[in-house]
């Protein structure tokens, strides 16, 4: 596990015009310190792996199918993180949060930290609003009812006395592990191969059990890589850190930047320049 150690005030860095977040985080991620938002519900998601998180005081060590919701005003951020982890975190903006009160009256009352246990059905049927909520970042129209939906379907989810999550199949694992730990160019047949299954099954059982289709989840890896890279070697152009992040081409790497981040590189870059961005820590590979 990595740890993180800093804390400090956390500042947005998405458009005025959407009413929160969604990220999609792996232990590949540059992590973030630990911070404060102080009018904003966070939800973290855990799919994969285990991770510690600290929430006001207290300390929470989660695994697959544990759902930590994080109250507005007080310190968190992750703490350390498994190799294997992946999970969603989105955010919720208070206007939101407000208006949805007339619907349900509890929803946002919570401690600093609230942890709850899902049924595996229920995991799975989260993971998939939010890797389409990830597909609509720039919609603010369709994203904001998106985000309404999720955050009814999220409070109210029903819960169990413990999560569990099945295990991940060795062949996912393995895939995984691949497509995190090289840049080389890979294709779904020569991967199902590789980990001996069909990629019909892979594909289905990769999606299933990381929460993104296994495309997405090599774009995803492969912009980390860019993204320490280019923190890494400053006199570079975006071209060359784009080519040996693992990118085919120029448009290739935007097109998955824009998939994977919302933003598209330049956007990226003008947000690290006008430091909307904190400091990251990037993970040793």
């Amino acid at each position: 596990m990595s740890a993180l150690t800093s804390a400090q005030q956390l500042k947005l860095c998405r458009s005025a015009e959407v009413l929160g977040g969604v990220w999609y985080v792996t232990a590949q991620c540059p992590s973030f310190p630990l911070h404060i938002e102080p009018d904003e519900l966070e939800m973290n998601l855990l799919v994969a792996g285990s991770l510690r998180a600290r929430a006001g005081n207290e300390e929470y060590d989660l695994g697959p199918g544990d759902l930590l919701w994080l109250a507005p005003g007080h310190l968190h951020g992750l703490l350390a993180v498994s190799a294997d982890a992946v999970l969603w975190v989105v955010s919720f903006r208070a206007t939101l949060v407000e208006g949805l009160t007339a619907l349900d009256k509890t929803l946002g009352v919570c401690r600093a930290g609230e942890r709850v246990c899902l049924e595996v059905a229920t995991l799975r049927a989260l993971s998939r609003r939010c890797f389409q909520l990830l597909g609509m970042q720039r919609d603010p129209i369709r994203f904001n009812q998106a985000l309404v939906e999720l955050l009814l379907e999220a409070w109210r989810a029903p819960t169990v006395s413990r999560s569990i999550a099945r295990e991940h199949h060795p062949a996912v694992t393995r895939a995984a592990r691949r497509l995190s730990g090289s840049s080389a160019p890979w294709s779904l047949q020569a991967l199902s191969k590789q980990v001996g299954l069909s990629a019909f099954q892979l594909s289905r059982l990769f999606h299933e059990q990381n929460g993104v289709t296994i495309g997405h989840y090599a774009n995803h890896q492969r912009v980390q890589r860019f993204v320490q890279l280019k923190a890494q070697h400053t006199k570079l152009s975006m071209l060359e850190l784009a080519f040996e992040a693992g990118f085919g081409s120029y448009p290739q790497f935007f097109r998955a930047f824009r998939a994977v981040t919302g933003w598209t590189p330049s956007e990226h870059g003008f947000l690290l320049a006008s430091e909307n961005l904190p400091r990251l820590t990037f993970p040793r590979r």
